[in-house]
């Protein structure tokens, strides 16, 4: 069968993510560490789609704000089982 799980670390983020696998809900990071813990029926053989979607802080376009926004990384995956 497939990986009993799959654990997806997003490295650095600015600021919540919200992860997808497959078009499934997988889980929402709001700060570090960026790491979702996903169970391995979200998966499946060959081809995944891993859909990240980054909200950054309104500090930016309210307070002219510099902080990091985005998907910074380095993004990994570590299969279990």
């Amino acid at each position: 069968g497939g990986p009993a799980r799959v654990d997806i670390d997003l490295g650095r983020v600015g600021e919540i993510a919200e992860v997808r696998v497959n078009g499934q809900a997988a889980g929402l990071c709001m700060w570090p560490p960026y790491r979702i813990s996903t169970p391995g029926d979200l998966w499946r053989a060959g081809e995944n789609v891993l859909e990240v979607r980054v909200t950054n802080s309104a500090a930016n376009a309210y307070e002219g704000s510099m902080r990091p926004s985005g998907l910074i990384g380095p993004v990994r995956l570590i299969v279990s089982g």
